[in-house]
């Protein structure tokens, strides 16, 4: 009776966890270059080869928020591109050596976790625009980023067309 107990409960385990992986699945699935939008088609083309792609992934984070990500391996490098379904890169990452990590990130990363062992390193850059402007009478700086979930942010800079940001 004891051993149909354990069976029991080990077969429950086994569905929970298969459950659990499923559900994380759910909101990712894998896809051909031919089967994206036009759109991230024509824009991944314009920065990368086609041939070198690894695998693609379509992200849903709700209802109508639907990313896809490119991944390219050349080399020991692996690169992921995250296209808008519009076509708009937000994100690049990129695999970095460890020993390339910058000498400043590198301490601090010692620094606040002395016993932490690295395993791979990967460069984020998140895309965004700063464009300078007029706007009543000011001159503007706008930030804004292709990332549609981030704030855009704008600042005045100065009153004045003499550049030197004095006011008068």
């Amino acid at each position: 009776m004891k051993k149909n107990g354990i069976i029991l409960i080990t077969g429950l385990l086994i569905i929970a966890f298969a459950v659990l992986i499923a559900e994380d699945d759910e909101d990712k699935s894998e896809m051909k270059f031919k089967k994206l939008p036009k759109k991230v088609q024509q824009a991944f083309k314009t920065i990368s080869d086609v041939k070198l792609i690894s695998e693609i992934e379509m992200e849903k984070e709700g209802k109508d928020d639907i990313d896809y990500a490119i991944e390219t391996e050349k080399g020991k490098v692996e690169t992921s591109y995250i296209f808008t379904q519009d076509g708009v890169l937000t994100e690049i990452k990129k695999t970095i050596d460890p020993d390339d990590l910058p000498e400043a990130t590198r301490k601090l990363l010692i620094e606040k976790y002395p016993e932490f062992e690295i395993k791979e390193v990967e460069e984020v850059r998140e895309i965004s625009y700063e464009i300078e402007g007029r706007l009543d009478g000011k001159t503007v700086v706008i930030e804004i980023s292709n990332d549609e979930d981030k704030d855009d942010d704008a600042g005045e800079e100065d009153d004045d067309d003499d550049d030197n940001g004095d006011d008068d």
